[in-house]
């Protein structure tokens, strides 16, 4: 389906092919073997086959020989398309979940604080439940995602004193 011209099995091309790929999955990378200039190439249902899209060229026109910024290629496919690039995208939503993270910790933190005070104040006007020292201690192990200090199902012997 490809002219004999077109050579796809050049390592930059491939390479090349890998990258352009990450923008549509059916565009191919290969070097112009007449003209010598790299080209991309896509499957057109008009033409009933593949037919070269664009060369890949620098700003001037030149085309690129040797090591190919695939990254300027990919780019600028994605402005073709009027789209955003997909790296872009993971980056918007990682900031966004991040902000999330915070506010949900930030509300944990405020709701174990109001908590902490509150059992604190009960405790130093004498109707508390629970001793501060207690509080505190089940607080910061919840804040450090602490549970109960031994295993479950295990026995713990306190030594014996004398006189007791």
């Amino acid at each position: 389906m490809l002219p004999s011209w077109l050579d796809t099995r050049h390592p930059e091309a491939a390479r090349g092919t890998t990258r352009v790929r990450s923008v549509d999955a059916n565009l191919i990378i290969g070097r112009d073997l007449r003209r010598d200039v790299f080209q991309v190439w896509g499957p057109s249902l008009d033409a009933g086959g593949w037919v070269p899209l664009c060369d890949c060229q620098d700003d001037t026109g030149r085309p690129f020989r040797g090591a190919v910024p695939w990254e300027l290629i990919v780019a600028s496919l994605v402005q073709a398309r009027g789209g955003e690039l997909s790296v872009d995208v993971a980056a918007r939503h990682n900031e966004a979940l991040d902000r999330a993270n915070d506010a949900a910790l930030d509300r944990r933190l405020e709701e174990g604080a109001k908590f902490y005070a509150r059992a604190v104040a009960g405790e130093r006007e004498g109707w508390g439940r629970w001793d501060a020292a207690e509080v505190e201690d089940a607080y910061r192990m919840a804040m450090e995602g602490g549970g109960k200090a031994a295993p479950r199902g295990v026995k713990h012997f306190l030594p014996a004193t004398a006189g007791s």
